[in-house]
């Protein structure tokens, strides 16, 4: 058993004539059956490589064939048994042990005596072969089952990137064909691609169980997520050979164990190239179908998840496999892939169960490293466990796309100027806004956004995206972030600049980007653009981009919902440049009340919090009556607004943003889903609508847009802003 064992243990099955030759000629007794390993004694045995060797010239007769057998040979006796074979030496061993190869019978002959052992090559016998034939070549067959079902369901994400890259590829080269609109296409959008898995959560997390949440995709997401995990499922369970006379693995039970932990193995191999594209900032298949990273970090984690599942059945089976032989200590102890192939599961586990969505947003910082951590541990891992056994390929396919993307960033990064200087000035203790030069060897756009590393001993580790746009002065060629600061990296330089003279200074940056995509919304008639909080950064660049393209009887409506009116502080110019354009409608909302303690700044970070979850569950109607306390997104002169408005006349900071955002602030909720649905139910032509803000926003806004789509006539496009944690 353990010479049978081993002739697939490490080097897998390159030859199933070859293991059937191995193992019909372990019928005989050449003085190793004895031994714990069997292997090393059998590889140095010239009558037993003789007996071997026979029947593969026997079986074969052409060359390629025969060195392929060989090499499956060469290969046990390398891995398993520490003997190094060339081609010319087995064929050596071949010729030198022809002249001595016996019958069975003789065979039968030599060995009647109790202890006494084979000396000379045995001819096979062909009822014995062709048994062991059968067996060697279902196991073969499972082998080569495995990677043809993982190659389907790459072919499968395939098909759905080539889905993917027509659509984008009409949308941006012929939108006519995509604005050819029907009932039968608004029923299959609100019904199957637009609204949420759940209920109307996509950007919050769904609460599964106590205290466990889960990141929910969207319909049309998890339509392909599901046609993924089908796919998996039916090729897991299809095509096992499986019979009670197989010479190779006795057992049925044995038998499914080893077939079906093979098969899992391989098909999670196939699966990591994919799991790290998924992940990467640089993946090709953004640019080509213009999906967002946050969907490819959905397809990440989903992929991933599944991936892991395999090796756990894998690994599961092969222990079950190893108490079933009892050689469970044997694997440990002297197959160092077997324990290397364990660290790579564990390393695996960790990073799923780290990625779960309460961990990863309370503790990112955390989860950030140890994912890095880990992923090192399941690459040396499962880099060594293939190293013997084959499907390196995989490995290296992965290692490929990893080291492109790195490549692809230090591209990115020597692109923009590897050393940049940045102002930053503080205008709140939790907003800065940071104004960057950078090496112009691109074009600013919308809908982008860059990696900043701050060139600090304790910060320069750490790169995080933010949303950029230009400044409305175009003699200003310098690219724009406006930050909030959070936990870790961004608290720290808000910390920094409150202590600096006029709350700001210099920083040495490097600016690593642009990524994103460009929604190709100047096509449609109207466009919609909602921002809450910080989100403003990026409807603001498709803002500007469309007021300079000056499309002739476009209308752009531009909302922003704020807390109160710190951020037309660092913003207000910004908002201005808006101003004056027949085509731009400008909303902001105010939420807060307006008391002294609303714009003093005296807030802390987590009564900040809570109150914009308040108001906005209040104002988007998402867990509370929003009949009342609604204004419409109708256009009011200056006198009309700010007229019995005392408070928030006095809090606006200048006269000059009185004068001139005067007719567009309301101090009230806006009701997202009432606006909405106005818009689309009185559109002209079709419409985009772009949102970037809290989750709980876009998710209001994605609820309606669902909820009214069937009852327009042009065609309805959303396109949601957003970074995944």
């Amino acid at each position: 058993m353990a010479g049978s064992l081993a002739a697939a243990q490490k080097a897998g099955i390159r030859s199933h004539l070859a293991l059937a030759c191995w193992n019909t000629a372990l019928k005989w007794d050449f003085e190793c059956a004895a031994k714990e390993n069997a292997v090393p004694c059998l590889c140095t045995n010239e009558p037993f490589l003789g007996t071997v060797l026979a029947c593969i010239r026997e079986k074969i007769e052409d060359e390629p064939s025969i060195n392929h057998a060989y090499q499956h040979i060469q290969n046990n006796c390398k891995y398993n048994g520490k003997v190094m074979f060339s081609f010319g030496k087995l064929d050596d061993l071949y010729y030198h042990s022809r002249p001595y190869i016996v019958s069975p019978e003789q065979a039968t002959e030599l060995t009647k005596d109790k202890g006494s052992y084979l000396q000379n090559p045995v001819n096979t016998e062909s009822d014995e072969f062709d048994i062991q034939f059968r067996a060697a070549y279902i196991a073969k067959r499972q082998y080569d089952l495995g990677t043809v079902f993982g190659g389907i369901i790459l072919f499968y994400w395939l098909v759905v990137a080539i889905v993917g890259v027509s659509l984008n590829f009409i949308a941006e080269k012929y939108p006519e064909i995509l604005f050819k609109n029907s009932p039968t296409v608004n029923y299959i959008r609100k019904s199957l691609v637009l609204p949420a898995t759940f209920k109307e959560n996509h950007g919050r997390p769904v609460k599964l169980f106590m205290n466990m949440y889960m990141t929910a995709p969207t319909r049309g997401q998890s339509l392909i997520l599901l046609g993924y995990f089908l796919l998996n499922v039916i090729l897991v369970c299809v095509k096992y050979d499986l019979y009670s006379d197989n010479p190779y693995v006795p057992s049925v039970q044995l038998q499914t164990l080893k077939y079906l932990g093979t098969r899992t193995g391989i098909m999670s191999f196939t699966q990591i190239p994919l799991v790290i594209l998924f992940a990467s900032r640089n993946n090709i298949f953004i640019k080509l179908t213009g999906w967002s990273y946050d969907t490819m970090q959905v397809y990440h984690r989903w992929v991933a998840r599944v991936m892991m599942i395999h090796a756990l059945i894998h690994s599961v089976c092969y222990t079950g496999v190893g108490i079933f032989g009892n050689t469970v200590i044997y694997r440990w102890q002297e197959v160092i892939n077997w324990r290397f192939g364990n660290m790579a599961t564990y390393a695996g586990i960790f990073m799923v169960l780290m990625a779960i969505n309460a961990f990863r947003a309370r503790y990112y910082d955390v989860f950030y490293f140890f994912h890095k951590v880990f992923y090192v541990f399941f690459i040396v891992g499962i880099s060594r466990h293939c190293w013997d056994f084959g499907w390196m390929g995989w490995v290296w396919a992965s290692l490929s796309v990893h080291l492109l993307e790195r490549g692809a960033r230090v591209y990115n990064t020597i692109l923009s100027g590897l050393h940049n200087e940045a102002h930053a000035e503080l205008f709140d203790d939790n907003t800065f806004r940071v104004s960057v030069k950078y090496s112009k060897r691109w074009a600013l756009g919308p809908g982008q956004y860059c990696y900043i590393r701050i060139l600090h001993k304790n910060l320069f580790w750490q790169a995080h995206p933010f949303s950029v746009y230009s400044s409305p002065d175009e003699e200003d060629k310098n690219i724009q972030f406006a930050i909030k600061a959070q936990n870790g990296a961004t608290k720290t330089i808000a910390d920094y600049l409150s202590k600096q003279p006029n709350r700001s200074a210099r920083l040495p940056v490097m600016i690593e980007g642009p990524y994103g995509h460009h929604a190709p919304i100047e096509k449609y008639d109207t466009i919609f653009l909602m921002a809450g909080g910080m989100g403003v950064t990026a409807t603001y660049a498709y803002a500007l981009h469309l007021k300079r393209l000056a499309k002739r009887g476009q209308k752009i409506v531009f909302l922003w919902i704020i807390q109160n009116t710190t951020p037309l502080e660092w913003f207000g110019e910004e908002l201005l440049s808006l101003t004056g354009n027949p085509n731009i409608e400008l909303q902001i909302y105010i939420t807060r009340k307006f008391t002294a303690r609303t714009f003093s700044g005296a807030d802390s970070d987590e009564e900040i919090e809570d109150d914009i979850d308040e108001d906005l569950e209040k104002g988007f109607g998402v867990a509370a009556d929003y009949s009342s306390n609604a204004s419409g997104l109708t256009h009011t002169n200056s006198q009309r607004t700010l007229r019995g408005r005392p408070s928030l006349q006095k809090m606006l900071p200048s006269q000059r943003f009185q004068d001139q955002f005067g007719y567009c602030l309301y101090d009230k909720r806006p009701n997202i889903p009432e606006e909405v649905s106005k818009f689309l139910n009185g559109m002209n032509g079709n419409m985009a609508i772009v949102s970037c803000g809290p989750p709980i926003l876009v998710d209001a806004i994605r609820k309606s847009i669902v909820e009214n789509i069937e009852e327009t006539e042009g065609r309805v496009d959303y396109f949601e802003e957003a970074f995944s944690w």
